[in-house]
C-alpha cells in the first residue's frame, strides 16, 4: 500500500509542475504580445510623421520647381553650392521665402543648391532624424544649367 502512495503523490507533483511549465509559459506569450503590440504601434506613429513630412517636403519643392520666377533665381546662380544661409545673399531671396513661408510648424527645415554630379549634404548636425527630398531644376527658355535644390527637414 505505501508504494501505490508514493506513485499517486509522485503523479499529482509531476501534474503540478506541467500545470506550472504551463502557466510559465502562457505568462511569457501574454507578454510578448504586449511588447510587440506597443513597438508596432511606435514604429506606425514614426512612419506617419515621415508620411507627413515628405508630403510637406514634396509640395514645397514642387511649389518652386513649377514656378517660373523662382526657377529663374536658381538657374542664375553662378557659384555652386549655395548652402541655406547664403541663399539670400546668392539671389535666391524669393525661394527662401518661399520655403519659409511653406514649412510647417512641426518641421525645421533648411535647403541647399549643388551641382547635378555633386554630393549635396546639410553641412547642420543635426542629432534628429532627418528627412530629405530634391528636386531638379535644368532650364527654362533661356537657360540650361541642371542643378539640384535639396531640402532638409527634421521635427521642431
Amino acid at each position: 500500500k505505501l508504494v501505490c502512495c508514493e506513485l499517486h503523490l509522485t503523479n499529482k507533483m509531476n501534474k503540478r509542475a506541467w500545470i506550472n511549465v504551463a502557466e510559465a509559459a502562457i505568462s511569457l506569450l501574454l507578454i510578448a504580445g504586449v511588447l510587440i503590440a506597443v513597438l508596432s504601434s511606435n514604429h506606425k506613429e514614426s512612419t506617419k510623421l515621415s508620411d507627413k513630412v515628405y508630403e510637406s517636403e514634396i509640395s514645397i519643392l514642387r511649389g518652386i520647381e513649377l514656378n517660373a520666377s523662382l526657377r529663374k533665381e536658381i538657374l542664375l546662380v553662378n557659384f555652386l553650392p549655395v548652402n541655406w544661409t547664403d541663399f539670400n545673399s546668392s539671389g535666391m531671396g524669393n525661394v527662401e521665402k518661399k520655403i519659409n513661408i511653406e514649412i510647417p510648424n512641426y518641421l525645421n527645415c533648411e535647403a541647399k543648391l549643388c551641382e547635378m554630379d555633386k554630393i549635396c549634404d546639410s553641412d547642420s548636425h543635426i542629432s534628429k532624424d532627418i528627412y530629405v527630398k530634391s528636386v531638379t531644376i535644368s532650364s527654362n527658355s533661356g537657360y540650361y544649367r541642371p542643378r539640384q535644390l535639396r531640402l532638409f527637414c527634421w521635427e521642431s
